[in-house]
């Protein structure tokens, strides 16, 4: 089973900025839209505001080409067992080896809703992350001249921060004695 991030995705400026403020909103995408393949998810909705044309860059790649993410069921879903998503991006095909991925402000408030459904392959994670390097699709988003930070929900229910150079677990909350692995949980990170 994937996992699903249904990016309610609000990237925010800094300055004045909550995750309840549509002024502020750079981007937002709900991918209520049809199933759509890695380098077609369409232009984002902005269901809660934003400006500009911003498409999604799959990162993280393999033999065959980038893994990315596919929409399924109006939610991002990842095209893999292990590393695989999408970066936001302004070039009209987001699959070429010339596209590379937007430049977003380092401070910013991101908002996700992240379904991490339990396996029998082990812990599931996904999240967002941010002020890494713009990266080419298939690109990955740890090591190498990569910075940045990745917020991740787990299907145990803990929630990591983790440093992508060098990749590594910097915080994390525990694990609850509950959680649902069968809903999707609201997600709220912010980078001053």
């Amino acid at each position: 089973m994937s996992t699903f991030v249904r990016i309610a995705c609000l990237f925010c400026l800094a300055a004045g900025c909550t995750l309840a403020s549509v002024d502020d909103v750079l981007v937002s995408d709900s991918f209520h839209r049809a199933d759509a393949g890695t380098c077609s998810l369409g232009v984002a909705d902005g269901f809660a505001g934003g400006n500009g044309t911003h498409r999604k860059q799959p990162i993280f790649g393999q033999a065959s080409g980038p893994i990315g993410a596919n929409i399924v069921n109006g939610a991002l879903q990842n095209n893999s067992k292990d590393f695989g998503g999408m970066q936001l991006t302004s070039d009209m095909n987001p699959c070429s080896n010339t596209a590379s991925g937007e430049f977003i402000p380092s401070d910013i408030s991101i908002r996700v809703d992240v379904l991490v459904p339990a396996t029998d392959a082990g812990v599931v994670d996904a999240g967002p992350y941010s002020r890494s390097r713009s990266a080419t699709a298939g690109d990955g988003i740890a090591g190498g001249t990569s910075k940045g930070y990745w917020v991740q929900l787990t299907s145990s229910g803990e929630v990591r921060v983790m440093q992508l150079n060098p990749f590594l677990q910097l915080a994390n909350s525990g694990i609850p004695p509950v959680f649902d692995t069968t809903i999707f949980h609201p997600g709220k990170s912010r980078c001053p």
